[in-house]
């Protein structure tokens, strides 16, 4: 899943347009956490934010 490597390297690199921030924030979603741990039973992590 590559949508999230290339939006933690944005706001990495300082790119903060309301998009990138808005799609970070989905992506840290308690939804998005509950899918990634039922889709893809530990062999990939949700990350923790911050």
């Amino acid at each position: 899943m590559r949508v999230p490597v290339v939006a933690v390297t944005a706001l990495a690199l300082g790119l903060t347009t309301t998009r990138v921030k808005k799609l970070a924030k989905l992506l840290l979603s308690p939804e998005v956490r509950r899918f990634i741990q039922d889709e893809y039973s530990g062999s990939v992590l949700p990350t923790t934010g911050g």
